[in-house]
Formats: structure tokens, C-alpha cells, sequence
């Protein structure tokens, strides 16, 4: 995990530099200022919503010789982007690594329950500022899901305070409510992590639930439901076992069968099958 930016002044390339530097091309040049964009917060002019990720090599050349930071995670979210933005789904999953698994260890559960119907945005890593960051740039342009789940947080936990954290889940439910007027928002309290009940991060997502459930009331918000299972991944004496989270943070198979049993309510209600 990175702790710490360095910041280094970007100077536009002499003549000679750009007639000698071959990743200092129209297209590499592009690339920095989309990095420029994304690090200031700004927008490029004519940037599409939609395009987060800009090869630095163009198509063909060999892209060993061109520079460029890793660029794996804009690669995993383009990815995303293209296999769901713009096109219509009933239920929108955003969130970290646990959303994105459920098409890999939940992949049963996804397949029976939601293929065909259902977006999934969660991106391995994320935490709330990046799912923010995704929202910014188009994710959910054209999708106009009727129900959105989102699970997120989890990741914050070392750099951020419990009442940090809140505050940035309260912002992507109050993006959600705004860019999905639609739909109706089943956020989920932050799994537990961690063997025993004392382990400090889960202390502090305990803190952070108890906050998400002041806040997010019948009363206070009816367009969000919130929901928490923890005590279905936890033994009787708190404890998580291995069979239900092999590495303490992301449930095994039966982990995602009891999400998807708690959703089924809600998923009939707002986002039932239509009758053929």
C-alpha cells in the first residue's frame, strides 16, 4: 500500500526532447494530462464519460519502450465500464473486492440469481474515494438500475477514521440517490473482519455501522434500506471461522448465499422478474 505521493512538476518537452523521446508523442502527451485531470480533480475538455483508460503505447508498437505508470487499476475499472455502462440493468452492485467476487467466488449464486439482470461495478482494492471517482467519470451512466446494492468500506479502515469512513459511504449513497433517481439503494453495513470480535479493524467497522444505522432510517431516508448480516458470518461467540471467510475479510461460496437470501426481499420488491 502506498503511504505516501511524491509531487514532481510535469514540463512540457523541448523540441529536442520530443524529437528524441518517442513516448513523448500527441498520444503519450494525452495520457498525462488525463493523469493531470484525475490527480487535480479537473475534467479534460471533449474527455468522454465513459473512457477512463488511455494506452500510452498506440496499437501495434511495442509497449515496453514507452513510459507509463502502472495502470492496472484504470485498466480493471475501463473493463467494468465497458461490460456494463450505458446498458440497462435492474440491479447494480458497486463496491470493493467482496462485490466483484461475486462472480468469482459467488459465481453460482450470480448465475441463478442475478446474470442477465444485474451490473456488478465492485472493484478489487477500492475504497469509498475511489468508487467516487468512478461515479464522477459516467459508471452509472445509462444503467437506470431499480435497485442499487453497495458494500464499501472495508478498505478504508487503516487510513481513515471510523466517522471518515461514514462520511464517505454518506457521500456515494447521496450520489447514488442523485445519479439513479430511480432506484431504490440497499446499502449493506460493512462486513465483519478479522478472527475474533477485539481485532481493532472490526471494532472500528462496528463504529462505523452504528453510524450508517443513525443515519439511514425509514424516517431519515426511505429511499435507502440499510442491511447487515454480520451476525450471519460470525459464530455464536463472534468469531469468524475459516469455511465462512477463508482469509477473514472475503466470504467463501455460503458467505454469498446468505447475501443473496438476504437480498431476495428486496430484489422481489423493487426489482422483481417480469412475468413472461
Amino acid at each position: 500500500m502506498m503511504t505516501a505521493i511524491v509531487h514532481k512538476t510535469l514540463r512540457w518537452p523541448t523540441r529536442r526532447q520530443a524529437a528524441v523521446a518517442p513516448s513523448l508523442d500527441r498520444l503519450h502527451l494525452w495520457r498525462l494530462l488525463l493523469l493531470a485531470s484525475c490527480i487535480l480533480g479537473t475534467s479534460v475538455a471533449g474527455f468522454a464519460q465513459a473512457r477512463v483508460y488511455v494506452p500510452a503505447a498506440p496499437p501495434g508498437s511495442n509497449s515496453a519502450t514507452y513510459a507509463a505508470p502502472r495502470d492496472e487499476w484504470l485498466i480493471t475499472v475501463q473493463g467494468k465500464f465497458d461490460k456494463y455502462s450505458g446498458k440497462h440493468a435492474d440491479i447494480l452492485f458497486d463496491g470493493d473486492s467482496i462485490t466483484n467476487r461475486w462472480e468469482i467466488t459467488g459465481k453460482a449464486v450470480w448465475e441463478a440469481k442475478f446474470a442477465g439482470r444485474a451490473a456488478d461495478f465492485g472493484i478489487e482494492g477500492d475504497r469509498t474515494e475511489n468508487l467516487l471517482w468512478r461515479l464522477s467519470k459516467g459508471q452509472v451512466t445509462g444503467v437506470d438500475p431499480k435497485l442499487v446494492v453497495l458494500m464499501i468500506g472495508t478498505n478504508n479502515v487503516v487510513r481513515n477514521t471510523s466517522g471518515e469512513i461514514a462520511s464517505g459511504i454518506e457521500a456515494i449513497v447521496s450520489q447514488y440517490e442523485t445519479l439513479c433517481p430511480s432506484a431504490h439503494i440497499i446499502l449493506m453495513s460493512v462486513f465483519p473482519r478479522g478472527r475474533m470480535p477485539s481485532d481493532p479493524n472490526r471494532m472500528k467497522l462496528a463504529e462505523v455501522n452504528q453510524a450508517l444505522a443513525t443515519r439511514f432510517t425509514e424516517t431519515t431516508d426511505p429511499r435507502v434500506t440499510l442491511v447487515d448480516i454480520s451476525t450471519n458470518l460470525t459464530q455464536h461467540d463472534g468469531t469468524i471461522s475459516a469455511d465462512m471467510m477463508p482469509d477473514m475479510l472475503h466470504p467463501a461460496a455460503d458467505g454469498y448465499r446468505l447475501w443473496a437470501d438476504a437480498l431476495q426481499p428486496y430484489v422481489d420488491k423493487y426489482a422483481p422478474v417480469a412475468a413472461k
